[in-house]
């Protein structure tokens, strides 16, 4: 594997570890009583993907 290749894997595991620690905040702060409104303007993200995500981490279904 060249070089070149050894930064692309790292920098992937680097997102990889980023976006599991973002979904992981939304969770916190939907749990804190945070709206998903906005929670989802400080993701960056839509309302939509901060509903799926905490279903994703709670099994809860449409994340509520």
């Amino acid at each position: 594997m060249s070089a070149t290749l050894r930064q692309v894997a790292w920098a992937s595991g680097v997102a990889a570890s980023a976006q599991q620690a973002l979904r992981e905040a939304a969770v916190a702060a939907r749990d804190s009583g945070d709206s998903i409104s906005a929670i989802a303007d400080a993701a960056g993200t839509t309302r939509q993907t901060i509903y799926r995500w905490i279903a994703q981490e709670t099994g809860e279904a449409g994340g509520k």
